[in-house]
């Protein structure tokens, strides 16, 4: 009986360590699978986190595009026969960039407004790197001039210059920083006359510059018939005279205070709200309306002729020498071939080279003096 109760509770415990160690075995054996595994669940990890920063950032985009068209179209109706925001296909440029079309207005070609957010849709740049890169969600503006005199003006805020002169290299060909008493500290203005200052750094846009609201989003206001106009032109090469501005989408500066309405005529009700958007927009088509019938004065008109007369000298003895630059870097670069190509010849070969140079050069004289003959 006791032999029966012995061998029982060995099998019983030889039962409860094979079970404890198979338990182990398939643990070790899981674990084992899963480091086998880490880098493509990792991977897919990633992926995922990309996927939903995307989704997320193209939605976000695409409802502050719609938000600020919603916005301005009641202003653009009422302005232009034919307004559109231009809708995107899934295969777009860029997720983050969506433009406005306005056309059928008098003096107006069109109007033209591009819509850059921030690129929310890339982890990299929208997120993990916006601390340094400080994207913002910004507008540009374009409106083509049908006529204008010889005005090149900007102006601009200060922190924002370098990269203007950057993108708009004519502006320091032209222009130089002029003195204006009344404007801002952090505003600059550059012009290629005095005249063109003071027809059109007027009282209104002088209080548009003034406003701190519209101050902080507004970056430049750009007005050049030395500019080009790619949108209407399709060349990034030919001249057209044009508006430009760009301006920030702040949305803690989006609604103005109704005493700001006393700067522009509104086109909208007075019961409604003006927003910063609308304000600047206003700003410019009065522009448009404005910088057309300036005329300047013979005496500024004689100034800024003679000032280009002298530039297209400057910019044409550049080229020349450039061209020069570039012929005498060939003829060096032959000279050097063509060494090259002797010192690898036999004596022979050489003499006989140097006898087929020599005739050619006299025929080449023969012809010279036949022609001068």
């Amino acid at each position: 009986m006791k032999v029966k109760l012995l061998s029982l509770i060995v099998m019983g415990t030889l039962t409860d360590i094979y079970l404890a160690t198979s338990e182990i075995v398939l643990n070790n054996s899981k674990i084992t699978s899963l480091e086998n595994y880490f880098i493509e669940i990792l991977a897919v990890i990633i992926f995922m986190i990309f996927l939903i920063t995307a989704a997320r950032g193209i939605r976000v985009n695409k409802m502050i595009a719609r938000r600020l068209y919603q916005q301005i179209e009641p202003l653009l109706v009422s302005q232009f026969s034919r307004v559109a925001l231009i809708s995107k296909s899934f295969w777009m440029d860029s997720w983050s960039s969506f433009d406005i079309f306005a056309t059928g207005r008098s003096n107006c070609s069109y109007l033209y407004i591009n819509i850059s957010c921030r690129p929310r849709q890339d982890l990299l740049t929208g997120f993990l790197l916006y601390p340094l890169t400080r994207f913002k969600d910004c507008l540009y503006v374009e409106i083509p001039l049908d006529i204008l005199d010889p005005i090149v003006i900007l102006v601009c805020k200060r922190n924002e210059l370098k990269s203007v002169l950057t993108e708009y290299p004519e502006i320091e060909i032209h222009c130089t920083q002029k003195k204006v008493v009344d404007i801002p500290q952090n505003w600059i203005v550059y012009s290629n006359s005095n005249g063109a200052i003071e027809k059109i750094l007027n009282g209104r846009l002088m209080k548009i510059l003034n406003c701190y609201q519209i101050s902080q989003s507004l970056k430049f206001i750009y007005i050049s018939d030395q500019t080009t106009c790619p949108r209407l032109t399709n060349n990034y090469k030919k001249i057209h005279p044009c508006i430009k501005a760009s301006f920030i989408l702040d949305q803690s500066s989006n609604n103005l205070n109704k005493n700001y309405k006393e700067i522009t005529n509104p086109v909208v009700p007075v019961n409604e709200t003006i927003t910063v958007h609308e304000t600047i927009l206003k700003l410019l088509l009065s522009l448009n309306d404005t910088v057309q019938d300036i005329k300047l004065s013979e005496r500024t008109l004689q100034h800024v002729t003679s000032q280009r007369q002298e530039i297209e000298k400057t910019l044409y003895k550049l080229d020349e020498s450039k061209r020069l630059a570039r012929f005498e870097q060939k003829r060096r670069e032959k000279l050097q071939e063509e060494a090259f190509r002797i010192n690898q010849m036999t004596p022979q070969h050489q003499k006989k080279y140097q006898e087929k140079k020599a005739r050619q050069e006299a025929k080449s004289k023969m012809k010279i003096k036949r022609i001068r003959m």
